[in-house]
């Protein structure tokens, strides 16, 4: 299977697609228990509410938009990393990673706001990989008004900014104007909003509303602990044999490439204290930290030798997934 995927035919495109359906089709047997219009941020309640306004009295339309919201971040991930060369041939082992560890955890990521500040992420990690050959000015802002989006969909997201000046930091030689630039695009993002809810008469109860409460999730889940553990140790035992498969190749890999993974496993370290600005206990924050983790997981399926081997860890993680789901 994984030998498909490391192809960029367009059979593995619609392998990929129906892989997406069948690993997130836990939603549709078990509807998920959602109140869109219940939160607190109001750039995230404008998204939200369009999401209801959309799936109207159908429960099955957000679902199947919700996978293909899921598909894209894997495609745009995928792209990134095929355009600036992190592997030898294009592919779409990166994609499969993602859907994969995404679907671990499907019902806390389900329109949730940190799983659509994942798209403004993603760009801003694009322009991040551009800026190693490309010296503009251009691409700091840009990196900086991507974070700014995805800050107004969530909040804790605006932590991003420190992960933006560290990156830019290691791919470029690095000034105090980038660190200004990196500060406008943010602040452009919030001007540009905060104009529309002053002209709406609005804004100071926007303001109020945004920086005193942190809405996470929209799906109301029944915590059950052991599942919980269970996804986590699921997770924590990838993470392991991914940074551990990369630690052994970093010395075999060109500097450029060295420097692309080491952003990445910053990225995941910054995902990981989002968790610090939780108002409830919700897994909905490891949307961020899944990117950097299907990257990992993804460069350790392409460059194991062994093709059995990376079968078996493949199928052995979707099993384990599809049994978390149903339980």
């Amino acid at each position: 299977m994984i030998q498909l995927f490391k192809t960029s035919s367009w059979l593995a495109l619609v392998v990929l697609w129906l892989y997406t359906i069948m690993l997130n089709a836990n939603l549709i047997v078990h509807l998920p228990d959602i109140a869109l219009a219940d939160t607190a941020t109001p750039f995230y309640a404008a998204c939200a509410s369009l999401i209801e306004r959309i799936g109207g009295d159908n429960p099955y339309l957000p679902i199947m938009l919700y996978v293909g919201a899921v598909f894209l971040q894997s495609i745009m991930l995928n792209a990134a990393v095929n355009n600036y060369r992190l592997f030898e041939s294009r592919n779409y082992v990166v994609a499969l990673s993602y859907i994969t560890l995404a679907a671990l955890f499907n019902e806390y990521l389900y329109w949730s706001a940190p799983f659509l500040a994942v798209f403004p992420l993603l760009f801003a990690l694009e322009r991040l990989m551009n800026s190693y050959d490309d010296h503009t000015y251009a691409e700091p802002y840009d990196v900086g008004l991507s974070v700014g989006i995805a800050s107004l969909l969530y909040l804790p997201a605006g932590i991003l900014f420190l992960f933006a000046v560290i990156s830019l930091s290691m791919l470029r030689a690095f000034t105090w104007r980038h660190w200004l630039l990196c500060l406008g695009g943010i602040g452009t993002a919030y001007f540009l909003v905060g104009t529309y809810y002053f002209y709406t008469d609005r804004l100071e109860q926007t303001v109020i509303t945004h920086f005193s409460h942190v809405t996470t999730g929209v799906a109301h889940i029944k915590l059950q602990f052991w599942q919980v553990g269970a996804k986590m140790l699921l997770l924590g035992g990838v993470l392991l044999l991914a940074l551990g498969y990369f630690q052994q190749e970093y010395y075999r890999s060109m500097v450029k490439i060295r420097k692309y993974m080491t952003v990445i496993t910053y990225l995941l370290a910054v995902g990981i204290v989002m968790f610090f600005f939780i108002e409830r206990f919700t897994l909905a924050p490891l949307a961020t930290t899944l990117v950097g983790a299907a990257v990992l997981w993804g460069y350790a399926l392409y460059h194991i030798r062994r093709t059995r081997t990376v079968e078996l860890l493949h199928l052995s993680l979707m099993a384990a997934i599809l049994l978390l789901q149903y339980l």
